[in-house]
């Protein structure tokens, strides 16, 4: 058995074990001569709505499918919607609990108990059959087991008389019903087990003995041990506490069409007990109420008390200090949410959700997307909400700040999200704050992605703004439209519909552009002035890991023209293929050349040309660079062996393994960094590359990289280091949709569990989900980090509107490939590039020359 099967390891990581010691080995061996069953009984009895670990159907439902076709699982479970929509289905089978063989089994459990121990004592002491008994207990047990194992308890205990056996009462409420009047033949005699009872029922973890009796105020030891003794054969102990036996108890209590009125419990009664309980938590030592306190007073309805609570701040702080997690202060304004919501007090919300604490923004959020509640009702909180933090409306606080106007803006576009309307991700992808467009555009891009011809309108709405009310350019719309454009570019080049709308709208726009009157009144210099600044917003907030950037480019004119005559030896060579590559290499090995991003992408898309028509002979060629050539292009033999081994439709015995060598020791000498004159860039997607090619080439194969440079991280003590392996994992899932090898990769990360790494997680995590919210679910599922997947089911992803520019590459290689004209077009724009004197002036040179390819107009000059 694997280590990780043994208790102590499967019960931190229970999927693994599982995967482990029953996945893996029923694969690995030979099929029997005949079907195997594995029986699990009681599976409703594992779903505990507030459960920080999965239960046992998280774990088989994504399982089932890969077992073995001679294993057949048997389980039992009472008709519980939790169980019946995760393993039902075609799967499912009813048993009629008045089926003969059913009840020949009870008969037969029955008969076997009765001949053993104590009770076989007490059945010669009554001279009684046990055929006899047997059939009695099993007619009134309606076929259920569990009245039969509690009548037998109740004969052992001495609470049932043998020769009584026919006055019992028909099925497990009536059973329940006799005991409890046995027991508590009156008001007086229950009161103490009614309170406590409440407080078992209401409460919302397993409490101790002396909680039990603090809330339930039972009067000293002596009336404790009175009520927990009456209900022994009622209650469940074990380690964290003191629960109900059964659900079924717990069902016949708070039902009172089914429950002895005498005997009822009222939920709401427990809860206002717990909420008294709970107002004592400055006094107390226990860290229940700092858990559940504001739960217990929403539930209780003491909305008032929970927002004054919660504004006044002593008890948020204390709950810091106590439990050191702010995630868990940050739910109680979640639960007040749900509160306000629930009592249609709508108009207080705007001012949770317009915090500077993003984690209660989050909170609120994921709140109210999981509140019962039409939406048209969260379109109008969202609506109501972006309306509040725009600046003409901004009434901050004595605690407010610009950081809680954006968070309201950005929860505003969860919700609206959400809620499927696309007004409010249309009015911020337009915002005049550039910070803004810059939250909107990934929430608009989703809105397209979830909802095509929605979102289609949406983005025509905002073309539409571009052509201010003068005929001017609106350069905010432009960004926010160019910022879904690359979006969908970016991850769907491969869709010819998608492209042609694209083309169509851009076509359009710029046409419009250049033949509208604005352009011959106001002047084409002043009007194109005005759009190069969007340009220049786009390129200076570029990524960490993107040295395309205006600082580099800056830093490129700073040098002397003859600096750029390295890049145009290298362009000779994508403008002549007939040339060959080997004048790239040359040029490439001069160590002495500093980095220069005109040479950088000049050698990169030059070598990515050639690969498509000698893949081997490129290879050879990244490798002797990445021994021979200048240090800081090791980066650039990664990008372009990736894009080479991508495009292949195969590949030789060896080349992926030189590749993975190749990134190993590029990744390791640097720690995944790479250091300019200008700046310092995390080569975070170079560290997962090699993943996407084994991916591609080695379907199946588990990661081979990134969980190594996660490992070695954490040896060497390198926190920032191993959150950069973490986020690489990020790009497996945003950028190239392998989100299933992404969360595989994430595996040992989680398993890890270091605190000091824990927010980087989560945000990887609620990033992968914002476009794969299923397999991260059920991914955090098979785990025990139930606290994980709350945290990233509440965090608002990270992904901005700069990181989907990054992504083009795929698109603007593959027509470098396949397109002549495409190819020319981009030796003009690095020949081109040299002869500039500023990155304004390449800019505004860019502009033109985009605007002119998407017009199939002339060159610009």
């Amino acid at each position: 058995m694997s280590p990780i099967a043994r208790p102590g390891t499967s019960d931190a990581d229970p999927a693994s074990a599982l995967e482990v010691a029953l996945v893996d080995r029923l694969a690995a061996i030979a099929p029997p001569d005949a079907d195997r069953y594995l029986l699990i009984d009681g599976l409703d009895e594992a779903i505990v709505p507030a459960a920080r670990s999965p239960n046992i159907c998280d774990l088989l439902a994504p399982r089932l499918d890969r077992l073995p076709p001679w294993l057949r699982i048997v389980a039992t479970s009472r008709r519980d919607a939790a169980v019946l929509n995760r393993l039902g289905g075609p799967r499912l089978r009813r048993i009629d609990a008045r089926d003969e063989r059913n009840l020949d089994d009870i008969r037969g459990f029955i008969s076997r108990r009765l001949e053993s121990g104590d009770l076989a004592g007490e059945i010669a002491r009554h001279g009684a059959a046990i055929g006899d008994v047997a059939t009695a207990l099993q007619r009134q047990s309606d076929g259920s087991f569990l009245y039969a194992r509690q009548a037998l308890e109740a004969i052992a205990r001495e609470q049932l008389d043998l020769d009584d056996l026919e006055a019992l009462p028909l099925g497990l409420g009536g059973l329940y019903a006799r005991f409890f009047t046995r027991t508590w033949p009156n008001e007086t005699a229950y009161a103490p087990a009614r309170r406590a009872l409440e407080a078992i029922l209401a409460s919302r973890e397993p409490l101790s003995e002396q909680q039990i009796s603090s809330i339930a105020a039972l009067q000293g030891g002596r009336q404790l041990r009175a009520v927990m003794e009456s209900l022994t054969g009622y209650l469940a102990r074990s380690d964290e506490g003191v629960t109900l036996y059964h659900k079924s108890l717990a069902d016949w209590l708070v039902d009172r069409e089914v429950c002895d009125g005498r005997y009822a419990i009222d939920r709401a009664a427990g809860a206002e007990r717990l909420v008294n309980y709970g107002r004592r938590w400055r006094e107390l030592e226990d860290l229940y109420p700092l858990h559940h306190q504001p739960a217990h007073r929403a539930e209780a309805g003491h909305v008032d008390e929970l927002k004054t609570g919660l504004a006044d701040g002593a008890f948020a702080r204390l709950k810091l200090e106590r439990l050191g997690d702010a995630f868990q202060v940050a739910a109680d304004f979640g639960i007040l949410a749900t509160a306000l919501a629930a009592a249609g007090r709508d108009a207080e919300l705007p001012a949770l959700l317009a915090t500077g604490d993003a984690t209660q923004r989050d909170a609120v959020v994921s709140a109210l997307e999981h509140a019962t509640m039409p939406k048209a009702r969260l379109a109008d909180i969202a609506r109501r909400t972006d309306r509040q933090c725009r600046p003409s409306r901004w009434r901050p606080g004595a605690n407010a700040s610009i950081a809680a106007m954006l968070n309201g803006r950005l929860a505003a576009l969860r919700l609206a999200t959400t809620a499927g309307v696309d007004d409010v991700a249309v009015d911020a992808a337009a915002d005049r704050n550039a910070a803004v467009r810059v939250l909107a555009v990934p929430y608009l891009y989703r809105l397209w992605h979830d909802h095509r011809e929605h979102g289609w309108r949406a983005i025509d709405l905002l073309r539409e703004r571009i052509v201010g009310p003068a005929g001017l350019p609106r350069g905010d719309a432009l960004d926010g439209f160019g910022g879904v454009s690359l979006a969908i570019l970016s991850r769907h080049f491969d869709d010819p519909e998608a492209m042609q709308w694209l083309r169509a709208q851009w076509r359009t726009l710029v046409r419009d552009f250049l033949q509208s009157p604005m352009m011959r009144v106001v002047g084409r210099g002043w009007v194109l002035s005005a759009l190069t600044h969007g340009l220049e917003l786009l390129f200076a907030r570029q990524p960490d890991y993107q040295p395309l950037n205006l600082r580099e480019l800056a830093a490129m004119y700073r040098r002397p023209p003859d600096a750029r005559r390295p890049a145009l030896q290298v362009v000779d060579h994508l403008e002549w293929p007939e040339r060959g590559y080997r004048g790239v290499v040359d040029v490439m090995r001069r160590t002495e050349l500093p980095f220069d991003v005109h040479l950088m992408l000049a050698a990169e898309r030059t070598l990515v040309f050639h690969a498509a028509a000698d893949p081997g002979g490129v290879l050879d060629a990244l490798e002797e660079l990445h021994r021979h050539g200048c240090a800081w292009f090791r980066q650039s033999v990664l990008y372009a062996g990736f894009h080479l081994l991508r495009r292949a439709a195969s590949v030789e015995p060896g080349w992926i393994d030189r590749y993975l060598a190749m990134t190993r020791e590029a990744i390791d000498s640097t720690r995944a960094t790479l250091v300019t004159e200008a700046g310092r860039y995390q080569l975070i997607p170079h560290m997962a590359w090699a993943d996407v090619v084994v991916a591609r080439h080695r379907p199946g194969a588990p990661p081979q990289l990134v969980p190594g440079f996660f490992d070695d991280a954490i040896r060497l003590g390198d926190m920032d280091y191993a959150r950069r392996t973490i986020a690489a994992t990020q790009v497996l899932s945003y950028a190239y949709r392998l989100d299933r090898v992404a969360l595989e990769t994430l595996r040992p990360m989680v398993a890890t569990d270091d605190p000091r790494l824990r927010p980087a997680l989560v945000e990887v995590l609620a990033n992968i989900r914002f476009n794969a919210q299923r397999p991260v679910d059920d991914f955090l599922a098979e785990l025990k980090r139930g606290d994980l997947a709350r945290r990233v089911a509440a965090t608002a992803p990270t992904v901005k509107a700069a990181d989907f520019p990054t992504w083009i590459d795929e698109f603007f290689n593959h027509l470098l490939v396949d397109s002549d004209d495409f190819r020319r077009e981009v030796v003009v724009a690095f020949r081109q590039a040299a002869e500039m004197r500023s990155a304004a002036q390449l800019l505004r040179w860019v502009l033109l020359w985009v605007m002119h390819l998407i017009a199939d107009g002339p060159r610009p000059t």
